[in-house]
């Protein structure tokens, strides 16, 4: 008689890393739309800065999940507050 075996897969383990990751990500995309669409213009410095903080996280996890699309349009989103920062910077168009 045979004996079975059974291998189990947990999936659903995620590291601290990754989701401390996921609450930074969370916290300051959130907080970066919020200040940026605030009337008061030392407000909206205030959110290109916690945007641009909030983009090593988007590139870490976007190039680890090899979501290339993702990745690309997360260069477009730390450019774009780098250009909030310092308008003179050339335009992508």
């Amino acid at each position: 008689m045979l004996k079975r075996r059974t291998v189990t897969v947990n999936l659903s383990i995620v590291t601290l890393r990754d989701r401390l990751l996921q609450i930074l990500i969370a916290i300051t995309g959130a907080l970066a739309i919020m200040l940026i669409t605030s009337p008061h213009a030392d407000v909206v410095r205030v959110g290109f800065i916690i945007g641009l903080l909030g983009q090593p996280c988007w590139l870490y996890c976007t190039f680890k999940a090899r979501q290339w699309g993702m990745f690309g349009l997360t260069l477009v989103f730390t450019y774009s507050y780098l250009r909030g920062l310092f308008p003179a910077l050339p335009g992508l168009f």
